[in-house]
């Protein structure tokens, strides 16, 4: 949901590009134009509006003289595909403005929004850093990162979910695509914040030129919050490659178990094909006259068929 308001002296403007997905929808033209007109306004420059209006694959930190681009990417989380999904969030902050756009629809921003607004009167005269561009950008980088935790706590919980169920031998097809979607979803995750340690680097090096330096404590919590989120990811992604190599492990068993027991068969029933095959010939043999020759001929299959289970059991096996 697209919003602007004013808090305090800062303004605050929203918007879900939906145009990317829905180019013929009449709410993301009107959307589209305001922006727009708020390019114009704040005289901001075009690399800036271009990344507004497009969609990119990369992060990035754009400084200009009285205004600052972020283009920050976050997982979304598709419940239908159990997939994460690129949600790109492009922050432009000026002295006492901001513009946020993002790719789909987050409650994350609303949230914020609804905080800052309700909480705005009772801040103490120490504490209106908090309603600044700098602050809400902080915020809004801080609130994703909350999500994120909460999304890798989930996956933690299915991971350990999908290693009860290789324990108990449940090799399944559900097993299978549930473990290739936690690795497709972690490799995700990591390659979506491995550059978040760099964009916010840029961040805190170029935001004091533009802000009051006391602020740069903040973004320095977002490092170590980048930090423990990586560690968390890898922790992942290391469980789930040790599930993936068990299940191909456990896999293997089982083919090779079904090969044995395939061996066995045809070591059992050779000899008796061949002895069919032999009586079974259109040319004298002996015993063809005998009136036992078949009870003597069915004798001996039985005999052959137990000898060949006793020395094909698995203690003789091994």
């Amino acid at each position: 949901m697209s919003f602007s308001v004013d808090i305090g002296n800062i303004t605050w403007h929203h918007f879900v590009n939906s145009w990317h997905d829905e180019p013929g929808s009449t709410i993301s033209k009107s959307g589209k134009k305001k922006l727009n007109g708020l390019i114009e306004h704040y005289d901001i420059h075009e690399l800036v509006a271009e990344d507004m209006l497009w969609l990119h694959i990369q992060d990035k930190v754009d400084v200009y003289d009285d205004h600052l681009s972020l283009v920050i990417h976050f997982p979304k989380y598709d419940i239908k595909t159990q997939r994460y999904l690129l949600n790109e969030v492009t922050v432009t902050i000026g002295k006492n403005w901001i513009i946020s756009v993002s790719r789909f629809e987050t409650n994350t921003i609303i949230k914020l929004k609804d905080r800052l607004m309700s909480e705005y009167e009772n801040y103490q005269s120490d504490e209106k850093y908090k309603v600044t561009p700098y602050y809400i950008l902080y915020e809004i980088i801080d609130m994703m990162y909350d999500k994120t935790a909460r999304l890798l706590s989930n996956s933690a919980t299915d991971v350990f979910q999908i290693e009860e169920w290789l324990l108990t031998h449940k090799l399944n097809r559900q097993v299978l695509t549930n473990l290739m979607i936690k690795k497709r979803n972690i490799s995700f995750l990591h390659h979506n914040y491995r550059t978040h340690e760099e964009l916010i680097e840029e961040t805190i090096k170029w935001l004091p030129k533009l802000y009051i330096d006391e602020l740069e404590v903040y973004f320095d919590d977002l490092l170590y919050r980048h930090q423990k989120i990586m560690g968390s990811i890898g922790i992942l992604q290391e469980n789930v490659d040790s599930l993936t190599e068990t299940y191909n492990w456990l896999m293997t068993i089982n083919t090779n178990n079904t090969l044995l027991i395939l061996t066995i068969f045809s070591g059992i029933m050779l000899p008796l094909t061949l002895i069919a095959g032999l009586f079974g010939m259109n040319v004298p043999i002996p015993l063809a006259d005998h009136p036992q020759a078949f009870r003597y001929i069915c004798a001996a299959m039985v005999i052959i068929m137990w000898v060949g289970i006793w020395m094909m059991s698995d203690k003789k096996i091994r």
